[in-house]
């Protein structure tokens, strides 16, 4: 039997997650200076080279594909556009080459090339958790953010060194809130499961 809330991964329509393809990060390319013209980046599990060029574009080339994937027609160009920050300095952000979103992540897959998150139609994993495991997940993460050993199981915890009061008493309301709220989504849990059980009692009753 699986987890609380498992039920939706079952559905054979549902989307794929962006935990299943290749992330992009060009915030994390900037950190570490590999926007730098002429700069090669190797990616091992699409088996594809990305080079950055004199213009700020990065592009993206096939070496290998299994035999069932079909090829890309040439190399595939992802724009780097370079905006203004407002104290200063510029942010690089990618432009999907399939439609004019500006994203910060591209996501990879064989056979597809470097696809926003919209065009490649992925769902965040947190999408397919059922409401009491996501309410119970923002709990936990503003507990974590007063101490990093908190969960439910615990009391709240004090107010770490250097924190304003402010925020300390804002985040303890939003936990609050959202621990208030665990009751009622316990509630639709268990009816959603004792009408999915009752039919599939109906169902093997009936030899479906």
């Amino acid at each position: 039997m699986g987890a609380l809330g498992s039920g939706r991964w079952v559905r054979p329509t549902r989307k794929k997650t962006v935990t299943g393809c290749v992330q992009l990060d060009i915030r994390q390319l900037a950190r570490v200076g590999a926007l730098q013209p002429g700069t090669w980046l190797w990616v091992p599990v699409l088996d594809c080279q990305l080079e950055v060029t004199e213009h700020g574009l990065v592009s993206y080339r096939h070496d290998r594909q299994a035999p069932s994937t079909p090829p890309l027609q040439g190399p595939q160009r992802l724009p780097v556009l370079w905006r203004v920050c407002r104290f200063g300095g510029q942010r690089p952000i990618f432009q999907c080459p399939t439609c004019p979103r500006h994203v910060y992540l591209m996501y990879g897959e064989t056979g597809h090339g470097w696809r926003c998150r919209t065009c490649a139609a992925l769902a965040y994993p947190s999408q397919w958790e059922s409401a009491l495991l996501r309410q119970m997940d923002r709990a936990n993460r503003l507990r974590r953010r007063l101490d990093s050993d908190n969960c439910l199981m615990f009391p709240v915890p004090q107010r770490p060194a250097r924190m304003h009061r402010r925020t300390y008493a804002r985040l303890v309301a939003l936990i609050q809130r959202h621990e208030g709220g665990l009751v009622p989504a316990w509630q639709n849990q268990l009816q959603a499961d004792r009408a999915q059980l009752t039919q599939l009692t109906q169902d093997v009753r009936q030899g479906v």
